[in-house]
């Protein structure tokens, strides 16, 4: 994964304070668990957890995100 889970996690946050901060009541985050069947090691690795349901850094970030004001 370019960038691996350190650089998903600060993505992931970004996303979600600039929706915040633009009063988009409602977002999507593609996807929910790593994909160990996915045909590239990149789309493998698109979760919040990772394969085996253990938090990844970004669904700790996501997490706080969502906590905040």
């Amino acid at each position: 994964m370019r960038g691996g889970e350190g650089r998903q996690a600060k993505n992931v946050g970004a996303f979600i304070r600039e929706a915040k901060s633009t009063g988009i009541p409602l977002v999507s985050i593609y996807e929910w668990k790593d994909n160990d069947s996915a045909q590239s090691d990149r789309e493998r690795s698109f979760g919040l957890m990772k394969s085996g349901s253990v938090p990844k850094q970004s669904m700790e970030v996501v997490n706080k995100e969502l906590q905040s004001k």
